[in-house]
């Protein structure tokens, strides 16, 4: 809960799951298991709460380690363009894997009902120093021509897609974004949802 120039504000983020696929449901035999994530944020008017935006997310048909959440103390609320309108900022991951391969990971930004998001993978935790110096996580800029299929795969670990949901919005909301990608993309445990 937080106030700016459109008055009061709530954000409540929720998960459901882990549950069973009914058997309709179920794409495989087996243990096939979903998670899914709310997100809503309300501004008060008069005394009314009126719903401003609202995500949904899921993982869907895994009959493996499972995970769906918001990555530890990666919410955040900002005015980076300081017009008085506060920017939402959540950020999570989706897992469903039998191997060591990186999650896939959403940062999801919103200033009033414009959102605007960056999505790709994570990384593995990785020593190499010389990789975070000059590491160019917005794959659209990686020229992967003569890579075979593995190394393309493997070039992805770690970058988001693309920016085109920042195009025509404030420099400081991507900068921002790109920041807590960088942040965050090495930040994927192997825990899973119980």
């Amino acid at each position: 809960r937080w106030t700016d120039k459109n008055g009061e504000n709530i954000l409540i983020v929720s998960r459901k799951g882990p549950l069973k696929e009914t058997e309709f449901e179920a794409e495989f035999l087996g243990d096939e298991r979903y998670a899914e994530l709310f997100g809503e944020q309300y501004i008060k008017k008069a005394d009314k709460y009126i719903l401003l935006w609202d995500i949904y997310d899921f993982e869907r048909n895994c009959p493996f380690d499972l995970y769906l959440g918001l990555l530890p103390s990666s919410t955040s609320i900002t005015d980076l363009d300081n017009n008085g309108i506060t920017e939402t900022t959540l950020i999570y991951k989706l897992t469903c894997r039998s191997d060591i391969s990186p999650s896939r990971m959403k940062i999801l930004m919103h200033e009033n009902s414009v959102k605007m998001a960056l999505r790709g993978q994570m990384a593995m935790r990785d020593n190499d120093e010389n990789k975070k110096t000059d590491f160019e996580p917005n794959m659209s800029k990686i020229d992967t021509t003569g890579l075979s299929e593995i190394e393309q795969i493997l070039e992805m670990y770690g970058r988001y897609e693309n920016e085109k949901d920042f195009i025509g919005k404030s420099m400081e909301c991507l900068n921002f974004a790109k920041s807590q990608w960088l942040r965050f993309m090495e930040k994927d445990e192997f825990e899973q949802v119980q």
